[in-house]
């Protein structure tokens, strides 16, 4: 699943996955997958960043 983590004025896109379906979210050199604990269950940042620079970003281009 991915989805949008608003967090402490930052905007995050993630990708939330199980490893016994997903192994190759594993092996990415790029981006750090952090387990749920003890579960098969991981989350990966793809991006992120504040939300102070992306509206600043919005209202440039508006």
């Amino acid at each position: 699943m991915t989805a949008l983590e608003i967090q402490n004025g930052t905007l995050a896109l993630v990708h939330w996955f199980d490893s016994r379906r997903e192994q190759k979210h594993l092996e990415h050199r790029s981006h750090r997958p952090h387990q749920l604990g003890d579960s098969p269950f991981y989350r990966v940042v793809i991006k992120q960043d504040s939300l102070d620079y992306i509206f600043s970003r919005i209202k440039l281009l508006t």
